[in-house]
């Protein structure tokens, strides 16, 4: 039995491992945001700025990100 159909029918019996097994099999696999997140450290770590630190290039990445949602 599929594990998305058998969970239901069991959250009676283990409500706590249903939940968990909702988010598990509920999630969507991708790598888009990986790759989106490559692509932003590739457009600020060019060759003129190579001697940035990572701490300030992660700093620099999640400032940018954060930008989307303000």
């Amino acid at each position: 039995m599929e594990p998305t159909k058998f969970w239901p029918m069991a959250s009676g019996l283990y409500p706590r491992l249903a939940r968990i097994a909702q988010k598990i099999f509920g999630a969507q696999g991708s790598e888009v945001e990986a790759e989106r997140s490559f692509s932003v450290a590739n457009s600020m770590y060019v060759p003129n700025r190579n001697s940035l630190d990572l701490d300030f290039l992660e700093k620099l990445m999640i400032a940018k990100e954060s930008d989307k949602y303000i």
